[in-house]
């Protein structure tokens, strides 16, 4: 990870996600469709070159992929574009979940602190219950598979701490969305921002914590 190009494409990322936070407030469709996957797209080249027959980096580029486009698709005006979104990010945390499922250590401080996020899970769905109408399943399916990949990441054997922040920033991030979105009255622009900048950070901390993995959990 401290070869001339990973470095580039490191600073690439922090200054096209910060450019996009700036200029979050200003800009609509389809600038926006344009420039919020370029901090995933460079991630997804990082990881491109780091692939060399690991399983672990193939699950986290195709997890990369699958949330870029669900970048995309929620930023268009199409009918579906809120389900078809949700379907790419379950797709994603799956592969997340694959790549930690390989590489778990269960533990019980990981379970102890994964039943206060239990609790803060099944709260902020009840609280969200009302306003979620025909996609409550939808919504419930995809928080169950959030909170699967959060306990995963909670187990992890090696970088814990880049992949368990990444993965709770990510936590953070879709429940802000989510009010965002179904909640009447909320912000959008302030807790938009709030979103992406968890949201990015998130896939930053976790494309760093897989691509470090030891070799020999490959």
């Amino acid at each position: 990870m401290q070869d001339s190009t990973s470095r580039s494409l490191l600073r690439l990322f922090i200054v096209s996600a910060l450019a996009y936070l700036i200029a979050l407030p200003w800009i609509q469709f389809p600038v926006t469709t344009l420039l919020k996957p370029i901090p995933i797209l460079l991630l997804i080249i990082l990881t491109f070159t780091k692939l060399a027959g690991n399983r672990n980096h193939q699950l986290l580029l195709a997890a990369l992929i699958f949330s870029i486009l669900g970048d995309i698709v929620l930023t268009l005006a199409t009918k579906n574009m809120l389900e078809i979104g949700i379907g790419s990010f379950m797709l994603a945390h799956l592969c997340y979940i694959g790549v930690f499922w390989r590489n778990c250590h269960y533990n019980r401080t990981g379970i102890l602190f994964f039943i206060p996020i239990l609790l803060f899970v099944g709260a902020s769905l009840y609280y969200l219950w009302p306003y979620l109408a025909l996609m409550q399943i939808p919504v419930t399916i995809y928080i169950a598979i959030l909170s699967l990949m959060v306990f995963y990441a909670l187990q992890m054997r090696q970088n814990r701490r880049y992949i368990q922040v990444g993965a709770l920033l990510f936590l953070a991030s879709d429940f802000t969305l989510a009010l965002a979105l179904f909640v009447p009255g909320v912000a959008r622009v302030g807790v938009e921002m709030l979103v992406i900048a968890t949201y990015y950070m998130a896939q930053l901390l976790l494309t760093l914590g897989i691509l470090t993995l030891n070799k020999a959990s490959k």
